[in-house]
């Protein structure tokens, strides 16, 4: 029976029946509240159903409850953060998810998207920097993968060094932008500006 409550909650969820899912994720729950999977799992799923919130809710009861979060709870625990405008809390779990997969572009993408969309520090301070280089470090080993964000933090690299009158390195990172996207508006117009 209480299977079934799984099974009900995961073919809700993929199919997008928010309202079932959850029902089905509270029963199955009820029944077994100390199931770790269970309850990182309907974290997930209350995420990818914009209850950020709710998820943020969900991925803390299971830490305290199961003593930890896996590194992909902790990933999508930052990106509920970050959607609820939580930014302190955001930049925190992404940096537990650094320190835990070092070499993974995505911690430091948003690192450093949290950053500078929250403005963390001063604006000119560009406080998204260090995680946007340390980004294209990373991701450049696969750029087809990557390449929206890597087209972003290369624009935003370019702006830093803009913003110093380092026009050569500003005009080297928007050409980078430039090679992964020939029609990138950003680049293209900051490169017109350079020249």
């Amino acid at each position: 029976k209480d299977i079934d409550y799984i099974y009900s909650a995961r073919i809700a969820a993929q199919s997008g029946d928010t309202a079932a899912a959850r029902q089905y994720f509270d029963k199955a729950l009820e029944n077994d509240p100390g199931n770790c999977d269970l309850l990182g799992e309907y974290g997930k799923m209350l995420f990818q159903a914009k209850k950020y919130n709710e998820s943020v809710a969900q991925y803390l009861a299971k830490k305290e409850k199961c003593g930890k979060l896996g590194s992909v709870e902790v990933y999508y625990l930052g990106r509920a953060y970050f959607s609820a405008g939580d930014s302190l809390n955001a930049d925190t779990t992404f940096a537990e998810f650094i320190a835990r997969n070092p070499t993974s572009p995505d911690g430091y993408y948003w690192r450093a998207w949290t950053n500078t969309k929250y403005q963390i520090l001063n604006p000119e301070t560009f406080p998204g920097l260090p995680y946007y280089q340390k980004y294209i470090e990373l991701a450049s080993a696969d750029p087809s993968k990557y390449k929206r964000n890597l087209v972003e933090a290369y624009n935003y690299v370019g702006f830093y060094h803009w913003s110093k009158k380092e026009n050569d390195q500003a005009k080297a990172s928007f050409m980078k932008a430039i090679e992964l996207d020939p029609a990138d508006e950003i680049a293209t117009e900051q490169l017109k500006k350079l020249n």
